[in-house]
């Protein structure tokens, strides 16, 4: 294994510049890139976890970016979606020609598809830690525009019966083909992966408040966080099965006959969608699960070969669920089985944070095994690979949350100084 953490410390350091992009006429300020077909396009939560990663790649000798480098372009991220904000506060979930056209083009017609995903206020939080806690280069619009943002998740995306969080589309929502949301209803799914996200992200907006001195605004952040915790542990944990899961919102009672069931309009406001899907996990990565969860979703779940388990980490979806396929598909990307490294490494963080050690450092071993492997074979990285086999599959060169391993491997070993996503 020596060999192989030597061999992906020195890949990452020499490639990793190959993230920072220039500014275009779309994009004002310097950003980040996932790499492969994904070169020229500006993504929220793939720029905001490559920075963490990047941010490790710099205690690695001869790292091919420096840190105020890397810096301008994490920040050029965050102030290019807030270039795009609208009056409603309304930002772009992808800065992309096509996407941009069309998303306003939708929302002219009253129909908003989504907007970004809940991890800017994170994405600016790690900034301004990594500036040893100067909200500075934010400022107080900064905060008023992600104040903003989070106010039109509230208004447009928040599901009033159950208090959760809620995509209205399958649109770009990251987890592609996802079976509680790619192809379903519109504005009927709300998933752990949405809700686990906004947790950290109201976290990061309280932080982010309370360095500018704002502690209205702080105060109401994590009054917010506190509500929403409490809504994913009523609507989305099932007791049954010990697992979080999905929801479906489709929960009308509308009778053939009027005036029949007046009295059962409001015996449930959400379905669980018993999809066992990798995004469960998160829950431990946001800190949503009580002990007793995560040692059963961990013992039941995680380390179960017929679910999970496999040779190159955490399976995208469970190998006994009937959609489980690793087709090599791009548009949407699948993660109806790959492995993902985004999944391992968000798994890998919440068993740590609850002190599954074991469990965490066999996903850290099997992770350096797979992204070596397909270095020494291929040359680069790919997008996301067979469970068994640990073949890659599609997209060679993509980079990205891939570089994650470095987080992994200076926590794991204990010889760099270890970077985390923002966590107060």
């Amino acid at each position: 294994m020596s060999e192989d953490i030597v061999l992906l410390r020195a890949h990452i350091a020499a490639n990793c510049n190959k993230m920072l992009h220039a500014p275009t006429d779309l994009l004002p300020e310097p950003y980040l890139v996932p790499g492969s077909v994904y070169s020229e396009v500006l993504w929220d939560w793939d720029s905001w976890l490559c920075s963490v990663a990047l941010l490790q790649a710099l205690y690695e000798p001869g790292c091919s970016i420096a840190r105020e480098q890397l810096l301008a372009h994490m920040q050029g991220c965050v102030r290019n979606f807030l270039h795009y904000q609208a009056d409603d506060g309304y930002l772009p979930i992808c800065i992309e020609p096509w996407l941009l056209r069309e998303g306003e083009r939708k929302r002219a017609e009253g129909d908003e598809v989504n907007q970004a995903k809940p991890v800017l206020a994170q994405f600016a939080a790690l900034i301004t830690r990594e500036l040893g806690g100067d909200p500075a280069w934010l400022g107080e619009a900064g905060l008023a525009a992600l104040g903003r943002f989070h106010q039109h998740y509230h208004e447009a995306y928040l599901h009033a019966a159950t208090g959760l969080y809620y995509w209205h589309s399958d649109l770009a929502i990251g987890v592609d083909n996802e079976p509680a949301v790619f192809g379903r209803p519109r504005n009927s799914a709300a998933t752990i992966y949405m809700n686990a996200l906004m947790v950290r992200e109201l976290e990061a907006g309280a932080y982010l408040a309370g360095r500018l001195n704002k502690a209205f605004e702080r105060a109401d952040y994590l009054a917010k966080r506190a509500a929403l915790v409490q809504a994913m542990r009523r609507y989305l944990w099932d007791e049954r099965d010990g697992f979080y899961y999905n929801v479906d919102l489709q929960c009308k009672i509308e009778p053939v006959i009027p005036g029949l069931h007046k009295n059962q309009e409001h015996m449930w406001p959400c379905l669980p969608v018993r999809i066992l899907g990798w995004t469960g996990f998160m829950a431990l990565w946001a800190g949503v699960a009580t002990p007793a969860q995560a040692e059963r979703m961990v013992h039941a779940h995680l380390v179960n070969p017929a679910e999970f388990a496999s040779a190159g980490g955490v399976r995208s979806l469970a190998a006994n669920e009937p959609m489980y396929n690793l087709a090599a598909s791009g548009n949407p990307s699948n993660w109806l089985g790959p492995i993902w490294l985004i999944a391992n490494y968000m798994t890998w963080r919440g068993l740590r944070r609850y002190g599954y050690t074991a469990e965490a450092d066999d996903i850290y071993r099997k992770t350096v095994n797979l992204l070596a492997h397909d270095v020494r074979e291929t040359g680069v990285m790919h997008e996301y690979y067979a469970p068994e086999t640990c073949a890659p599959i599609i997209n060679p060169g993509f980079m990205n949350w891939n570089y994650l391993a470095l987080n992994m491997l200076a926590e794991s070993e204990g010889d760099r100084p270890a970077v985390e996503e923002w966590r107060e």
